[in-house]
């Protein structure tokens, strides 16, 4: 039986961990949306998407420079070039990814792929 998934990102089906990560990230999106619906049942659905969205992207960027890119980069990397834990906000700096960053530098995350995956089936018997 051949699993595929359907997601934003067409690379969902590319490994197991953006398989994760896809359906990781869904989840909390629709937990968020759920909560900000019950507490402004006012806001229209396109504002607790574009809120939603924001909190998401905030949580990313929290993950991102505070626990990936450290391990990634090391601690000296990140401070020398003032990484770390920033929490002056600045509106007109746009949040996005760099393309050279989506195009050159994370393709280095394939590398920490690892090419074989162990998983637990049933009563946490480990199926190799």
């Amino acid at each position: 039986v051949t699993i595929a998934f359907v997601a934003g990102d067409v690379n969902v089906n590319q490994n197991l961990g953006i398989a994760l990560f896809q359906n990781l990230f869904l989840r909390f999106h629709n937990y968020i949306a759920n909560k900000l619906q019950k507490d402004h049942p006012l806001w229209t659905d396109e504002t607790v998407y574009q809120e939603t969205r924001r909190i998401v992207a905030a949580v990313t960027q929290i993950i991102t420079y505070d626990h990936f890119l450290p391990i990634i980069l090391g601690e000296n990397y990140i401070n020398e070039y003032g990484l770390n834990n920033e929490t002056n906000y600045d509106p007109t700096i746009m949040p996005a990814v760099a393309q050279e960053m989506t195009s050159g530098a994370f393709r280095l995350l394939h590398n920490i792929i690892p090419a074989k995956l162990k998983y637990i089936k049933y009563f946490n018997i480990l199926k190799l």
